[in-house]
């Protein structure tokens, strides 16, 4: 089998015409260089060099080769300097997966930041309506990390990203505006702007509905969440949306539900070994920073151990924290001042 070291010495005692200038290029000795070369003519069953006094020319059979090694060695050239940027996360490849609900209010602060930092990295997102789907495309290595609720099954790596709350929306001047907060039983007789029947977040509504004992129906259904969001504030009907999925400057109204709900969102990954998984998943985990205890007027919307997003800004803690994607980060779109532990980047 010819190797690339052979095919190295050979292109080397071409170019320099001579054993001893080839050797010293390549940092070895000149015997081993010989032995590389006699190794390549046996292999080759051919003479491929002629060395003489006058130095190292090429047979007119090294003369139909030498063009096929040189390539050769350029590329392993091109793929040693590949995987240099690969383990220092300048080059590759990533595979995302995640949830329709979770792409557009999750994943934008890290993905400017990678365009940013790490431009040659190439990514690419595919999107599901299913946790379980997203755990199977990463398990069947369609994907190499996936983001999503909590699936039902996972055998592989799972880093909690955090908890997402989940709040009422309406029409500003919709009856529930006049609560602090809304409760299940509080929409039992309207009909809800609802999720698409058999997607993630319409089975993780009704179980939630059905866990209190509490009946809806649907006014109208749609796959994603920001869209839920804007019919309901034109007065479709009420939704269960995500915090992330309101919309900045949104006119409609905003409240928690009463006791506070939220989904587990996770990350998830075959093992350890890729490391631009592991940098991704990283960055994911560290969107969001520590919130004062007080929200908009006083209203305790977050504890002081709660960590959140905005599409604004991301901010990241200096400490390990939980991130809570929460009805503050909503309502409060400009960030706190950073603490003396915290720091935060606009991208």
């Amino acid at each position: 089998m010819y190797t690339v070291r052979a095919l190295q010495c050979l292109v080397a005692a071409v170019d320099h015409g001579s054993v001893t200038a080839a050797a010293d290029a390549l940092g070895i000795t000149q015997p081993a260089l010989s032995h590389q070369l006699a190794a390549l003519d046996r292999e080759a069953g051919v003479t491929l060099v002629d060395r003489s006094r006058r130095g190292v020319r090429p047979t007119p059979a090294g003369r139909g080769v030498l063009e096929h090694a040189r390539a050769c060695v350029d590329a392993e050239r091109r793929f040693a300097a590949a995987v240099t940027r690969a383990v220092t996360l300048d080059a590759g490849e990533l595979r995302l997966a995640c949830a329709q609900s979770l792409t557009a209010g999750l994943l934008p602060p890290v993905l400017r930041r990678w365009r940013r930092e790490r431009r040659d990295v190439r990514l690419s997102i595919t999107e599901h309506d299913s946790a379980d789907k997203i755990a199977a495309s990463v398990a069947d290595g369609e994907a190499d990390v996936g983001v999503a609720p909590r699936p039902s099954r996972w055998a592989g790596r799972l880093d909690a990203v955090g908890t997402e709350e989940m709040v009422v929306v309406a029409a500003a001047d919709d009856p529930l505006a006049r609560r602090a907060a809304v409760r299940t039983t509080d929409l039992v007789t309207r009909p809800l702007v609802h999720y698409a029947d058999g997607s993630a977040l319409a089975r993780w509504v009704d179980a939630m509905f059905t866990a209190d004992g509490v009946d809806v129906t649907a006014a109208v259904r749609t796959s994603q969440t920001t869209a839920a969001a804007m019919l309901a504030e034109t007065g479709v009907g009420p939704a269960v949306v995500p915090a992330s999925a309101v919309p900045p400057r949104f006119a409609g109204m905003v409240r928690p539900m009463s006791p506070r709900r939220g989904r587990d969102i996770v990350a998830l990954r075959v093992g350890d070994d890729d490391i631009l998984g592991a940098a991704f998943v990283a960055d994911l985990v560290a969107v969001g920073g520590p919130s004062s205890d007080t929200g908009p007027k006083g209203h305790p919307w977050m504890t002081s151990k709660t960590c959140f997003w905005t599409p604004l800004a991301y901010t990241s803690c200096s400490t390990s924290c939980s991130r809570s994607i929460s009805l503050s980060a909503v309502l409060n779109r400009r960030l706190p001042a950073p603490s003396r532990t915290g720091n935060t980047s606009r991208w």
